[in-house]
């Protein structure tokens, strides 16, 4: 979800909404958010975040003892996520005749 939301915030950024529009950005995340419930719900039961772990644990739909490794996995995932992030986006840049950054994907 990460890689999918930062891509279209620098492409719209970089480009100077020359090649997308803040509702780019609206779309994206909102197929990012169905696409990370799509996953997530048959393998963990819909556990993207630890805001979402903590709240099945106070609502008393997941155990107190697995809250643990859930935090722990979700954070390590995240920082990772964060840490190869600008690396990707960094070395797609490309600057197209007119001046007009964008980024290029496989």
């Amino acid at each position: 979800m990460v890689l999918f939301l930062e891509g279209v915030v620098a492409q719209v950024t970089i480009s100077k909404l020359a090649a997308g529009q803040y509702l780019s950005i609206s779309f994206v995340t909102g197929i990012a958010a169905a696409l990370g419930m799509l996953i997530a719900v048959p393998v963990s039961g819909g556990h993207l975040n630890p805001a979402v772990t903590l709240s099945f644990v106070l609502f008393r739909r997941f155990p107190v003892q697995k809250l643990p490794g859930y935090f722990i996995g979700q954070h390590c995932s995240g920082a990772a996520t964060a840490a190869n992030s600008p690396k990707q986006v960094i070395n797609k840049v490309n600057t197209d005749g007119n001046g007009i950054s964008t980024l290029n994907y496989p």
